[in-house]
């Protein structure tokens, strides 16, 4: 298995176990930015020499026995605009993580089919393993990004995102930034009511996206929750603790068509509230988003639902790129 394909959590065990170092690590994520970044644009601009130099100086303080945190020499992807948030910029660098680059913005194409828009260079990095994680603060972008590319995203009640393939490493990088430990997780030890806005489900929504998303609805019924119906009129959180809503009402549009300038109009009365963009399927072959969203401050609540999702469906996969040198039409491991 490439090491661009394993997940932050692993790779951290790697590096602390000393089986890997973080300069191969760095490495091979620089070499497959390199190699898949021609079509797809996830990134603005890539910091190589010094992510490199970066790596190795973790390498050094970890041969000469230093206790370092959990995740130190793990590669990370900033969101576009970064640079000017020092608190997360501050974090990355106390946790020992790696930054590889900048990502793009809403030019980036999809990696499932580049003749459509990922919604963001965040989450086309990940889908096609260019970075384990990503953090930012563009959290509307972030997560229509999350949908489009079918991978995960969980906006902070602080505005700050953290994207991945699976939940765990978004634990990690939570614990990383916060320098907390979460707590220990199985499967929903009681029943959570779940908020069902019948009236995102809107007519102009693609068929065949609703029916994933109802049966993503399925899966989370199954991970211990009870689904209620609420009415347009109602109070999001009065009758229930979590709501759920398509991510999308289509799947990614083509480049001509561009992105559209609203689709669900859910987030607008739920501002500054957590939420979390979770893969729910395939239609038309291309990713469809479920987004979960809780009241300020119950983020624990979305990683916990998140999780039990997460065991009867499975993290997200890598897409299958197209091959970078043609760019024909047939999906293939070409790297």
């Amino acid at each position: 298995m490439e090491l661009y394909s394993l997940s932050a959590d692993t790779l951290g065990q790697l590096l602390r176990g000393l089986e890997l170092t973080s300069e191969d690590v760095c490495g091979t994520f620089l070499r497959r930015i390199e190699r898949t970044d021609g079509p797809i644009g996830a990134f603005a601009s890539v910091r190589a020499a010094q992510a490199l130099d970066d790596a190795r100086r973790v390498d050094a303080r970890r041969a000469c026995g230093e206790a370092l945190p959990d995740m130190a020499g793990v590669p990370v992807a900033l969101c576009e605009g970064l640079g000017e948030d020092g608190e997360l910029l501050a974090g990355c660098e106390a946790a020992g993580l790696v930054v590889l680059g900048w990502t793009a913005g809403e030019t980036a194409r999809n990696p499932y089919d580049t003749r459509r828009l990922a919604g963001g260079g965040a989450a086309a990095c990940l889908a096609v393993g260019q970075a384990p994680l990503v953090i930012g603060t563009n959290e509307t972008v972030a997560l229509r990004a999350a949908a489009y590319c079918g991978v995960m995203g969980l906006r902070l009640t602080n505005g700050h995102v953290i994207m991945a393939r699976c939940v765990a490493d978004i634990e990690r990088m939570l614990e990383a930034l916060r320098e907390t430990k979460t707590p220990a997780f199985s499967l929903c030890e009681r029943e959570t009511c779940l908020g069902l806005p019948a009236h995102l489900f809107t007519p102009d929504m693609d068929a065949d996206v609703e029916a994933e998303i109802h049966f993503a609805v399925h899966c989370l019924e199954d991970a211990g929750t009870t689904p209620v119906d609420l009415d347009a009129d109602e109070t999001a959180f009065q009758h229930c603790e979590i709501v759920v809503a398509p991510g999308l009402l289509h799947v990614a549009p083509r480049v001509e068509e561009g992105l559209p300038a609203r689709e669900n109009d859910i987030l607008e009365g739920m501002a500054g509230m957590p939420a979390m963009a979770l893969p729910g399927g395939f239609a038309h072959a291309l990713p469809v988003g479920v987004r979960l969203m809780a009241p300020c401050g119950h983020e624990r609540p979305l990683l916990n639902l998140a999780k039990a999702y997460e065991q009867l469906t499975g993290p997200a996969g890598l897409a299958r790129l197209r091959d970078v040198d043609t760019l024909d039409m047939q999906f293939k491991w070409s790297i």
